[in-house]
This record gives C-alpha cells, sequence and structure tokens, in this order.
C-alpha cells in the first residue's frame, strides 16, 4: 500500500488542466490526445488501492491464494510503473501498464477463486448498471456517460466469458469498478451539482431537493464513516437473510469477500484515508448483495428484501422524529426514493428493481442506528 500513498503528489486532479513538463521527449502524444479518465483510473493513488483490495478481499484465504497474491503484487508493480511512465509524459505506455496492471489482478481472481468468482465480478457490474438504468443516479457523475460504458464493459466482459478469456473478463470488470469508484467519487467532490447548477434552472433542482445526493463532504470523516456505517449495515441484512440456509460455494465466498471490504474499509477509516474507505465501503453494499443474489432468486426471497427496507424506513422514521438530524433526513428521503423506484421495478415483474431495494434498505438501516 505504501507505494500507492506515496503517489498522491502526483494525483492527476492536480495536472488536468496544466500538465507537468518533465523534459521528455516532444514527439510524444500530447495529454489532450489521452483519455483523462483512463489516465486518472491509471495513477490515483486511491482508484488504483480500491481495485487491489477489492481482490485481495475477492481471493481471501483460499488454497491458492499464495500463488495469488504473486499475480497482485505484479499488478502493484505495474501500477508503479504506470506512474512512473505518467510522469515521463509516455500517456500511451500508462494506458498499456495499468491494463496489464488489471489482468494481473483477474489472473490473480481466476487462480484464487476460479470462474466463478469471475462471473459473479461481471454481476456486480451489472447490479450497479442496473441502479443507474432505474433512473437512481444521483450519487454519480455523468450517470449516463457511466451507464453506457458500463454497458459496454459488460457485452465484452460476457464475450469473453463465451469464448473462454476468464481473464479478459475480470480484466474488464476491475475497469469497470474503477470506472464507478470515479463516478461516485467525482459526485462526492460536488462537481456534478456544479455542472448541473450550469446547465438547469436551479429551482428545479430545489424541487428535487428530497432526492438529491445528501449535502455532506463524500471525501471527509463524515462522509467514510457513513460509507463504512452502510458497509456493516449491508453486511448485517445479508448475514440474516442468508443464515440457516444452504449456502452455494459462491454466496460465501461473496459474504466472505464483503466482510473483508468492510473491515479494509474501516482500517482506511481508521488511518485518515478517507476516500479509499468510501470506494472500499460501496464496494461492500453492492459484493453484500450479490452474496444473497449468487442463485436464482425466486418471488418470495424478493419479497423478504422488500419486509427488510420497509421495516427499515419505517425505523428510521421514528429514530429521527425522536433525534432529528438533516443530513440522516436527507438519507432517508434518498432511500426512500431509491426504495420507491425499485418497487415498481418489480412490480413490473423486472427483479432487477430489488438492487434499489437493497440500497434503500442499507441507509434507512444506518440512519435507524
Amino acid at each position: 500500500m505504501l507505494i500507492f500513498l506515496l503517489w498522491g503528489a502526483f494525483y492527476l486532479a492536480g495536472c488536468a488542466d496544466t500538465p507537468v513538463d518533465p523534459g521528455f521527449d516532444d514527439t510524444l502524444p500530447p495529454v489532450e490526445t489521452v483519455d483523462e479518465a483512463e489516465l486518472e483510473l491509471a495513477i490515483d493513488p486511491d482508484l488504483v488501492e480500491a481495485a487491489i483490495q477489492d481482490v485481495e478481499a475477492t481471493v481471501g484465504l483460499s488454497a491458492s491464494a499464495a500463488e495469488a497474491y504473486v499475480e497482485i503484487q505484479r499488478a502493484q508493480g505495474l501500477f508503479a510503473d504506470a506512474q512512473i511512465a505518467y510522469t515521463s509524459g509516455d500517456y500511451p505506455q500508462v494506458l498499456s501498464l495499468a491494463t496489464q496492471a488489471r489482468s494481473a489482478l483477474g489472473t490473480a481472481v481466476l487462480i484464487g477463486r476460479g470462474d466463478g468468482a469471475v462471473v459473479e465480478m461481471v454481476e456486480r457490474v451489472k447490479l450497479v448498471r442496473d441502479q443507474l438504468a432505474a433512473g437512481d443516479t444521483d450519487d454519480f457523475d455523468d450517470p449516463a456517460g457511466l451507464q453506457a460504458a458500463l454497458d459496454d464493459l459488460i457485452a465484452d466482459a460476457e464475450a469473453d466469458l463465451a469464448r473462454g478469456d476468464a481473464v479478459g473478463a475480470a480484466e474488464r470488470s476491475v475497469l469497470a469498478g474503477q470506472r464507478t469508484d470515479r463516478s461516485r467519487d467525482r459526485a462526492g467532490d460536488g462537481s456534478r451539482d456544479r455542472a448541473r447548477d450550469g446547465r438547469r434552472d436551479r429551482s428545479r433542482d430545489r424541487e428535487r431537493d428530497h432526492t438529491r445526493r445528501p449535502d455532506r463532504d463524500g471525501h471527509g470523516e463524515d462522509g467514510a464513516r457513513f460509507a463504512v456505517a452502510r458497509a456493516l449495515q449491508a453486511v448485517s441484512i445479508a448475514e440474516r437473510l442468508l443464515e440457516g440456509q444452504d449456502l452455494t460455494e459462491q454466496q460465501e465466498h461473496m459474504l466472505e469477500a464483503a466482510q473483508r471490504l468492510t473491515e479494509k474499509a474501516q482500517e482506511a477509516l481508521d488511518v485518515g484515508h478517507f476516500r479509499q474507505a468510501v470506494m472500499l465501503g460501496n464496494r461492500a453494499v453492492v459484493t453484500a448483495l450479490r452474496a444473497v443474489l449468487a442463485r436464482d432468486v425466486d418471488e418470495a426471497e424478493v419479497r423478504t428484501i422488500i419486509e427488510v427496507a420497509e421495516a427499515n424506513i419505517e425505523a428510521a422514521k421514528a429514530a429521527l422524529e425522536a433525534n432529528p438530524d438533516e443530513f440522516l433526513r436527507a438519507v432517508l428521503n434518498r432511500a426512500i426514493h431509491a426504495f420507491e423506484l425499485g418497487l415498481r421495478k418489480i412490480d413490473d415483474g423486472d427483479f432487477k428493481g430489488v438492487g434499489l431495494v437493497w440500497q434503500a434498505a442499507v441507509s434507512a438501516g444506518v440512519v435507524a442506528g
């Protein structure tokens, strides 16, 4: 982890408008010709570390963990090389090295947990895509762009799986996870709100205040604590729903991964790595849901998740009546909005809405305390 913390001084956000001039050969392409987002995914220390920590959580203590961790270490080295290439101005090499690093992470998952774990990586991406498609978008910067990118990555990953290229599918899933983290992160620093204020009449935004992202810094300690609390709540709900069931191997692995991601998010919070804590906490919430859904889910199980969400929403309302809090009120309003969106999907026969109901259950559970 240390090597990525040292990268902070090179963070792309400080360089996007005024590229560094390291004295490189002027025949190399200018940064303006390279996708800024792709560069950021390659060198931002928190975006890189969250991807690595996620794979570590997936591999866990499997029988092949030692061999898998060799690939994880190789990925760390490749990301470090990408940082060096960036400071040298060799942007195409940055992107190439980052792709190789993600492939190494994909290889680690394949070695550590097999093809099934790679399929689960793709399924986690689908959950985020479905959330965006259902209209629950306020936690994301440029949600339409992210949804389009995830659609493409999912299609490519499924094509990879169809021809037996599990590593390729995993690499695309790692990239999708990073893109999702970046989108949430940029929404958390207010960039989306600033852009939106320039495009739309402010009075329309005020009409939607009950559904907008709660106005608390997603990068600060409060935002990190909230993300960790959501992760803890998601794991708790998953454990309750799965208790006493005959779990599949993938369900056991996904629940363990969600637990480890939550622990890693807490560790990041404890040492002040707030952005990383938020990213890992968000990943834990989605992973916990996959632990519940990692087999055929029938209508009765969906109804159980709905009942959990309804109970948590009512408990949250009671908690706020006893102890009013503006931030938590905004969180609950967002949860109710997501719940209603998800319920409409489910009532129309689309079980993809269960992801929105899950998000609502988790957030309302945090508010309820």
